[in-house]
């Protein structure tokens, strides 16, 4: 595999105790990897890395396990070796794919050094998210959904995707494989906080695969209480911005790992280039908490994704 330089290699995926010599592979990986609890619908873990100057792969590492049996899948470990990364310390991030070829979770673990001479860097995955917390699954759709008026002066966005495919992967593979990556996103989360009305702190976190130093922008898709459209007759002057709300760029967009983005909410304020004093940045943070949004995430490769968030009836 060519390394270019904005991407690192995975290679040598093997079930611990394997052909590793045959594989030609390095006799001590960078990381040794334990996957606790895989789902019973899992056919496919996908691998990925992110340095921590912030370098990502462009591609995956795809480890079929569709015919693992129960006890197979309470501990599996693989030997995860990177091959021309600039750091020698980053995030390891796993994605667990069903048999249609979708993203399910993802989770990943705390930044750690790659092993050296004398010792090897063991890591634990847990994928049950009622053990592990900082596993998020897909967004599963409700049924009904709100059927949401139309939003003018807004442009009609996608319908939500109810299985977020892995782009690259056209069949699930057999053998370890390594796939070409480009994002994909399964899920978001608001974590706001301040005074009632007034969010002054906080994120909103974007999950899914293969997120790279990239750009996002954001639209409407459901707004029940018209606050957008209260939000132009009350701030008239910024009708332009409130139509097309900019886009916010890497590094106001924090890449935490493989399979997380962050929009602080400082950063949002601060790209808004507009007086604090008018209260339209608190106002407008307000009324992406009580919307859903339609959200297109872009790598610098010009791969994207879109996804369009639901409001449950």
């Amino acid at each position: 595999m060519v390394r270019s330089t904005s991407a690192m290699n995975l290679l040598c995926p093997i079930l611990v105790g394997g052909l590793a010599g045959q594989l030609g592979c390095e006799p001590t990986p960078d990381y040794r990897v334990s996957v606790l609890d895989i789902p019973a619908n899992a056919a496919v873990l996908l691998f990925g890395w992110k340095s921590n100057s912030d370098v990502v792969s462009s591609k995956s590492l795809a480890v079929p396990v569709a015919d693992l049996d129960s006890d197979a899948r309470s501990r599996y470990t693989v030997a995860v070796n990177i091959d021309g990364a600039p750091d020698e310390s980053g995030v390891l991030s796993l994605a667990t794919v069903n048999s249609s070829g979708c993203i399910t979770s993802v989770v990943s673990a705390d930044s750690a050094p790659r092993s050296s001479s004398t010792s090897v860097t063991q890591l634990e995955l847990e994928l049950d998210p009622n053990v592990n917390p900082n596993v998020v699954q897909r967004a599963v759709l409700p049924s009904p959904l709100v059927q949401c008026p139309p939003n003018p002066p807004f442009p009609p966005y996608p319908d939500p995707e109810s299985c977020p495919k892995v782009p690259g992967l056209a069949t699930l593979p057999t053998e370890p494989t390594v796939i070409p990556t480009r994002p994909v996103v399964i899920n978001t989360l608001r974590q706001l906080r301040g005074p009632a009305r007034a969010y002054d702190s906080g994120k909103m976190s974007f999950y899914g695969w293969g997120f790279d130093r990239g750009t996002l922008g954001f639209g409407v898709t459901c707004d029940p209480s018209k606050c957008f459209q209260n939000l132009q007759m009350k701030y008239p002057q910024y009708t332009t911005m409130l139509l097309a709300p900019p886009i916010f760029r890497y590094p106001s967009l924090s890449l935490v790992s493989y399979s997380q983005l962050d929009l602080q909410v400082s950063q949002l304020k601060s790209t808004l280039k507009v007086d604090p004093a008018s209260g339209v940045q608190d106002d407008l943070i307000l009324c992406i908490a009580v919307s859903a949004v339609s959200f297109t995430f872009q790598n610098p490769d010009g791969y994207s994704a879109s996804y369009s968030e639901v409001l449950p009836k």
